[in-house]
């Protein structure tokens, strides 16, 4: 179901983006499942299904941030083209810049799905919220250091017009086939690390450069020499010079050991 969920939202958003409903979106980021939204948004869901009496706003406090599918027999594909279905006739791509949904009550779910700030999504169903129906619920959310372009719920923008792929931020600059992402993997022949998704970047056990993928190496200094002068003088370089010299450290990486610990943009 996870991977169903990811599969839907980003296919719409992409489409979106490349300009399924007569718009462009130049920052229109892929989705990424997080495991503590998902968290959440089980244990909202189950709190509405046990106090039905309740409104469900009461129980959630992301109403900006969420969707969800009252009466579900569990087709999630079903339960997120709804949403998005809202923005069928009431998007009006030319009437502003970057286009606008009117009146905006009336497409908010399809909003949640397009709003090209979210980065993560998690979210729940729960078979029997009723005695005879279940319900179907996501909770998004963006990336925690970049603000939203506008407060949802407003007729204001959800995306930034333009070529895709044209405003994609630092955590997002790569680009996947109409959306923003991080494509990074930290991983190669060379060497391996670890990837913060949040910051797009590689902290690297072994290996160089921002995939971890430059071999663990001090650079010749003469191709026509088998000589490192590195290695030759690796008793006379001494951690205090390499974090002083910079050029030190570029001509001496192995040396000056940043093949294994540095994080890397």
């Amino acid at each position: 179901m996870k991977q169903d969920i990811l599969d839907v939202h980003n296919s719409l958003r992409r489409n979106f983006a490349k300009g399924s409903e007569g718009a462009h979106a130049a920052n229109m980021k892929a989705l990424l499942w997080d495991d503590d939204l998902a968290r959440q948004a089980r244990i909202r869901l189950r709190l509405s299904c046990k106090f039905s009496n309740i409104p469900f706003f009461e129980i959630s406090d992301n109403d900006n941030c969420s969707n969800i599918a009252r009466v579900s027999n569990g087709n999630v594909t079903r339960d997120i083209l709804t949403w998005y279905s809202e923005i069928k006739n009431n998007f009006y791509a030319n009437e502003k810049p970057n286009g606008f949904c009117h009146p905006v009550e009336n497409c908010s779910q399809a909003t949640v799905v397009l709003n090209a700030d979210f980065r993560y999504i998690g979210c729940s169903y729960k078979r029997r919220c009723t005695r005879t129906t279940g319900s179907f619920y996501c909770i998004y959310k963006n990336d925690i250091d970049e603000p939203p372009v506008e407060p949802l719920g407003t007729v204001g923008q959800f995306y930034t017009t333009g070529p895709p792929c044209t405003h994609c931020k630092h955590s997002t600059s790569f680009c996947d086939d109409g959306l923003c992402n991080c494509r990074k993997t930290c991983s190669s022949p060379h060497g391996h690390g670890i990837l913060d998704r949040r910051t797009c970047s590689c902290m690297c056990h072994y290996g160089y450069g921002p995939n971890c993928d430059v071999p663990c190496e001090n650079p010749s200094r003469h191709d026509f020499v088998d000589y490192d002068i590195c290695e030759a003088n690796e008793n006379d370089i001494t951690p205090e010079e390499c974090n002083v010299d910079a050029l030190l450290r570029l001509s001496c990486p192995k040396t000056c050991g940043l093949c294994r610990s540095p994080i890397f943009l």
